[in-house]
């Protein structure tokens, strides 16, 4: 669901004061190097965007989905777990 759609005033305002950072990171990193490099070029900007701006984040981070309650086999990758809380991929 997109912030945006949101009915919940109060609970909109959370979401983007606790995203706002981490979006203003990959603004900074697109402004500069621009839409036509690829992904890991990005992955590797945003790790010095996330580190100057002290915002905590795991690179690659691996994790287990669940159904039912009981964790399935399958692995899952994400290009940045950030704040313990927000998955992100960098897509060219």
């Amino acid at each position: 669901m997109y912030i945006e759609q949101l009915n919940d005033v109060v609970l909109k305002g959370k979401l983007k004061k606790f995203v706002y950072d981490i979006v203003g990171c990959c603004q900074e990193v697109h402004s500069e190097k621009g839409p036509e490099l690829t992904e890991y070029v990005y992955q590797d900007c945003l790790k010095i965007a996330f580190e100057d701006a002290h915002i905590p984040y795991k690179k690659e981070h691996h994790f287990y989905p669940t159904f039912r309650g009981r964790k399935i086999d399958s692995t899952l990758r994400v290009d940045f777990f950030c704040k313990d809380k927000v998955f992100l991929e960098c897509k060219p």
